[in-house]
């Protein structure tokens, strides 16, 4: 995926098709902030997910790897 060359696409076809005004850099400016924003939201909760997903896996294996250890005692 090339975030930066969807980015320019998505300039220049609100360049060609946006709405009429004055103020149309201003209503371009304002959708990317918020898009950038939202993206950047959902991928921190796509990690954190999968963080605390790796965090219980990795402390299971050390409950199973600790009842072993008893075993072998």
């Amino acid at each position: 995926m090339d975030y930066l060359g969807d980015l320019e696409i998505f300039k220049q076809n609100f360049d060609e098709s946006g709405p009429p005004g004055t103020h149309r850099k201003e209503i371009l400016l304002e959708f990317c902030c918020k898009a950038i924003a939202e993206s950047a939201e959902f991928f921190m909760q796509n990690v954190n997910n999968e963080f605390h997903l790796q965090k219980s896996m990795a402390e299971e294996s050390i409950r199973k790897l600790q009842g072993q250890i008893k075993e072998v005692k």
